[in-house]
């Protein structure tokens, strides 16, 4: 089984090719948590990748503000 750090790592990898912008990683008491920047509207084709990159997360959300918002997925620390 994988490290949750190799997971965070790879969605990290995977979320900063899909959106082109850089991935943030961030250790909670109990989840290494990853953060990306996103457009305010998400074209369908981004929607689509996104979805299925977060879906690889144990918990993965959307944060969203009037000009731009941010996916997060969380990996579980064991």
């Amino acid at each position: 089984m994988r490290s949750p750090e190799t997971r965070a790592r790879e969605l990290a990898e995977r979320l900063t090719a899909a959106t082109g912008t850089a991935a943030r990683t961030t250790r909670t008491p109990y989840a290494l948590r990853v953060e990306v920047d996103v457009p305010a509207v998400i074209p369908a084709a981004l929607l689509a990748e996104l979805l299925g990159v977060l879906g690889t997360a144990d918990r993965y959300g959307y944060d969203r503000t009037p000009d731009s918002g941010v996916a997060w997925a969380e990996i579980t620390q064991e």
